[in-house]
């Protein structure tokens, strides 16, 4: 028979990504296949196929290219398919090979999972990186073709797509407890096997390439990788042997951001590759792709890894924002992703120690940076869930009596959007303010209410009644440039508390590279179900019989492992604390709440109803970095007079340029007067904090050059 000879066409016509495989087997006959998970063959391709490969089976590549995943009912042990089936919408798309059959449904973003009891393989979820024999190939055992068990076959009609929650459905119908496959940015140590066959994928003509792969090469193996780069070198045409020494040597000499190897794995894999799948057939292939790319983002971004994900449904939020937004900022996406999952999450959950899921979030970044972004995704989202979702999104506050107001007519939960919160925070805190400057201390007092009644202010007039708020849990999402935010603030603002209750994330400076971005109008289904489902009371909703059912949340506990993350990190920060009020630094205010956001922001990241390691590791990570980056932050710019605070701002900007001429540090400050600056300049030079240095410029003229010096020089 010529079966993709015969069939194959039609079906890649129809959409469909299809492959050649094996006359008599079910094993795809091209290298490289798994590229065509990603996208479809071209014309060509199938061309070459037809006359190559003509005689063999069709297999379909599941995942984005097709728009399909697959589920394969293998044995159906303990009478688990029917159980399973019956929690299924389903597919009006069905085949069958040697036994049991494959339903066919719509991607939504599942990844390959497979589910086994007593070592005999029940249900697959086939999605990126795997493949499935269609009809009317040969199954290689029985010698008999497979049959379609519909009248409808792919492309026929439109397929449905599978519950959200349906990992969790067959995971509780099996009895087992399945966390999240873990991503980690420090990938394993590879296999020098395999990164030879990942070289094979890589074309060295590109010099940049060629290079990084060397490099990476080098920082794996050190000398032992050398015969692996030159014998991958020499297929290029500009190979020169006498010359591959001297350039292997310079690789251990370069002292910038080290390359290793999942740069190499990331070049790979844009060309097709994908690991040899273990022996025990349970490997992921989606879930090795994103450990990759994750990796590289993250170095070439230098932001730590719990920046670029999270778990859970703030990491559902926080990819939405990210892919939308037209710039590359994730520490903003993941700013107003925990202030609005704080706010979906309000009255719904609750830690074993009663932390709730309040949280006050500051992304700070220059103008021009797409700081608003994330306000338009959580208002775009909030209003798609319909008018109780819509109605907790609120503006900024300017007394006291408003943030009462608001909360009370939102039944304790907000959401609230601070822009320009530098500017805010100047009028809040300049010495004439009244009214306004009790908002500091309304918003300190509401982080520590979230589980009991807040009440707001008693008047003389018996008219004006006295709001009572249970359980206020109001979440905020600022936004400021650095150079505002910074000015408004005194050193008092961290010692009282207000600060500190703050998670930081200011963005690098300069405007972030652009990227396609997408519209905002229309949330993922996916994410806009799981919303919809937290806020309309999917773990707990008033009824009429308990109407304060929804001021009990449920207790989310920690998973042993967890706990243990956490008990640790307090034992840290309580160390950490101690070294702060001896040397009078006055940062155990800030590192004194670590602890308690690093268990917020895990809350947030739960699945299946408990907290796991992986979500822990994320809010400690998340919470370490934003309280070094507030220390940083006001080391380096908060005083109490002006010129402290200019001395400050010159001083941080110097450390961040590492050296800089007079004349562009002049250029950057030329707001401020020159004598000023002058001064600022002396000053710093005679209290030994800036040195300086001068040189011969190409005109002849004397160049004069900054630099922070050393504490220890």
């Amino acid at each position: 028979m010529t079966v993709f000879a015969d069939h194959g066409r039609r079906l890649w016509e129809s959409g469909l990504s299809v492959i050649p495989l094996r006359s008599g087997e079910k094993i795809p006959a091209v290298k490289g296949w798994q590229i065509y998970c990603q996208r479809p063959a071209a014309e060509s391709e199938i061309d070459e196929w037809e006359g190559v490969y003509g005689s063999g089976g069709i297999g379909l590549c599941t995942g984005p290219a097709s728009g399909i995943v697959a589920l394969d009912f293998d044995e159906d042990v303990d009478g688990l398919h029917a159980k399973i089936k019956a929690k299924l919408p389903p597919s009006p798309v069905r085949k069958r090979g040697a036994r049991g059959e494959t339903w066919f449904y719509k991607i939504r973003d599942e990844r390959n999972r497979k589910w086994s009891r007593d070592g005999r393989c029940v249900l697959e979820l086939l999605s990126i990186g795997r493949h499935t024999v269609l009809p009317p190939s040969i199954h290689p055992d029985t010698r008999q073709p497979y049959i379609w068990l519909t009248q409808d076959t792919l492309g026929d009609v439109d397929l449905p797509q599978l519950p959200v929650d349906f990992v969790k459905v067959v995971d509780d119908l099996m009895g087992v407890t399945r966390l999240m496959p873990e991503v980690r940015a420090d990938l394993p140590p590879p296999d020098m096997e395999e990164v030879r066959r990942a070289l094979d994928h890589i074309s060295c003509e590109p010099y940049q390439d060629w290079v990084d792969c060397g490099m990476a090469l080098h920082n794996a193996f050190g000398d032992a990788g050398f015969q692996l780069w030159d014998n991958w070198s020499s297929r290029g045409s500009t190979y020169k042997p006498d010359e591959m020494p001297r350039k292997w040597a310079s690789f251990g000499k370069y002292k910038g951001r080290p390359i290793d190897i999942g740069t190499l794995f990331h070049h790979a894999i844009g060309q097709g590759w994908l690991p040899t799948p273990p022996d025990d057939d349970d490997f992921d292939a989606s879930a090795f792709i994103a450990s990759v790319e994750e990796h590289v983002r993250a170095k070439q971004s230098g932001l730590p890894v719990c920046m670029l994900r999270a778990p859970g449904y703030v990491g559902m939020l926080r990819d939405w924002i990210e892919s939308t937004s037209r710039r590359e900022t994730p520490l903003l996406s993941m700013a107003a992703a925990i202030a609005g999952a704080g706010a979906v999450y309000a009255h719904k959950v609750r830690t074993e120690t009663d932390l709730r899921t309040n949280m006050y979030t500051l992304g700070i970044a220059a103008s021009g940076t797409g700081k608003d972004h994330g306000r338009r995704c959580l208002d775009s989202l909030l209003n798609a869930c319909g008018t109780e979702a819509a109605a907790m999104m609120t503006g900024s506050f300017f007394s006291e009596s408003g943030i009462v107001m608001a909360l009370h007519k939102r039944q304790g939960r907000a959401l609230s959007i601070m822009d320009e919160m530098g500017k805010e925070l100047e009028k809040l805190t300049h010495r004439n303010a009244t009214v306004q400057s009790e908002v500091l201390t309304t918003l300190t007092k509401l982080a520590t209410s979230a589980t009991t009644a807040y009440r707001g202010r008693e008047y003389a007039d018996e008219k004006i009644e006295t709001k009572v708020i249970q359980d206020p849990c109001l979440s905020v999402y600022g936004m400021s440039e650095p150079e505002s935010f910074f000015a408004a603030l005194k050193s008092r603002d961290a010692s009282s508390g207000f600060l500190p209750r703050w998670l930081l994330f200011q963005c690098p400076d300069g405007l972030p590279k652009r990227k396609q971005g997408g519209s905002v109008e229309q949330p993922p289904a996916a994410l806009l179900s799981m919303t919809t489902h937290i806020i309309s009371g999917g773990l707990n909703q008033p009824t009429r019989d308990d109407p304060f059912a929804g001021l009990r949340p449920a207790t989310i506990p920690m998973t042993d492992g967890a706990r243990r993350m956490w008990e640790a990190l307090v034992l840290d920060m309580d160390e950490r604390c101690d070294k702060a009020i001896i040397h009078k630094t006055g940062l155990h205010v800030v590192y004194g709440r670590v602890a308690e956001h690093a268990a917020k922001l895990a809350l947030l990241a739960h699945e299946y109803g408990q907290i796991s390691e992986e979500a822990m590791e994320w809010g400690r990570d998340v919470a370490l970095f934003c309280a070094d980056s507030l220390a940083k932050g006001l080391a380096e710019n908060v005083s109490d007079t002006e010129w402290g605070g200019f001395l400050k701002k010159l001083l941080g900007y110097v450390r961040e340029s590492g050296t800089i001429t007079h004349t562009a540090l002049l250029k950057k400050f030329n707001s401020a007067r020159q004598r000023d600056f002058k001064e600022a300049i002396i000053q710093l030079i005679d209290s030994g904090e800036l040195d300086y240095d001068e040189k011969k410029g190409t005109t002849g003229k004397t160049v004069r050059y900054y630099r922070v010096r050393c504490r220890d020089s």
